[in-house]
């Protein structure tokens, strides 16, 4: 689960703005667990 980090609220799957407060949602990069290199999430 992915929750707001303004309002805590929990978010959609692939929401790109939390539906309670609008804050844009913060997409962490998925790393590479064999090379350690960073992939951003849409790539």
């Amino acid at each position: 689960m992915i929750y707001c980090i303004k309002c805590k609220s929990e978010l959609p799957a692939r929401a790109r703005f939390c539906p309670v407060c609008g804050t844009p949602v913060i997409e962490e990069p998925f790393v590479c667990p064999e090379c350690h290199t960073e992939n951003p999430m849409d790539a």
